[in-house]
């Protein structure tokens, strides 16, 4: 398993901007992130699978956030396009290579 953060997974496969996105995940404040649905979900399943990521919501435990407060779940990037506890999707310029599993997480 690959942990990058957030920065050096960003810098390393590029993600591109969804034009029309407006929700999850935001990069400079440009939507990066795909819906589950509707043309977002029509245009995943027609791009390269290598270049397809999921946004997962994860439980987690005893974990804080930075106020103290806790936290019981986490959204973590994988690379492919997976369907259970999905948020949505990304679309990198830079495809993952074949046998490399990716866990990058998003604060």
């Amino acid at each position: 398993m690959n942990n990058l953060t957030f920065e050096q997974w960003v810098e390393s496969f590029k993600p591109i901007i969804n034009e029309n996105g407006g929700s999850a995940i935001f990069l400079d404040d440009k939507c990066i992130s795909f819906e589950t649905y509707g043309n977002d979900l029509e245009t995943i399943k027609t791009t390269d699978a290598s270049r397809v990521w999921t946004i997962i919501e994860i439980d987690i435990d005893e974990e804080e956030d930075e106020l103290g407060e806790p936290v019981d779940s986490k959204w973590v990037i994988v690379n492919g396009c997976h369907w259970v506890n999905r948020v949505g999707y990304i679309i990198t310029e830079t495809k993952w290579q074949e046998g490399n599993e990716y866990e990058i997480t998003y604060d």
